[in-house]
């Protein structure tokens, strides 16, 4: 497996398929290197990021607590082959 640190992108290019174009090129390269889990942690607050990543297949996997605050574990399963679950 590996772990996505973060996606960002700057408040006035949102909305315009950037994230969704890096979120594909990430994908495509966790299929070159044979990846099947992909794993982000998420503030439990930023309603955004969670919503991003589960319209891309990421699915809640565990809450847990990291320097006081709340955070959540997402993993999206990868298939090879160009298909994903």
């Amino acid at each position: 497996g590996a772990e996505l640190l973060s996606i960002m992108v700057e408040p006035e290019a949102r909305s315009q398929g950037v994230g969704t174009a890096l979120m594909a090129a990430l994908l495509d390269e966790c299929r070159l290197r044979r990846i099947t889990l992909l794993d982000v942690t998420v503030d439990a607050a930023n309603d955004g990021a969670q919503r991003f990543y589960q319209r891309h297949g990421f699915i809640p996997h565990h809450s847990f607590r990291l320097f006081g605050r709340t955070m959540r574990l997402f993993q999206r399963p990868i298939l090879s082959e160009n298909r994903t679950v």
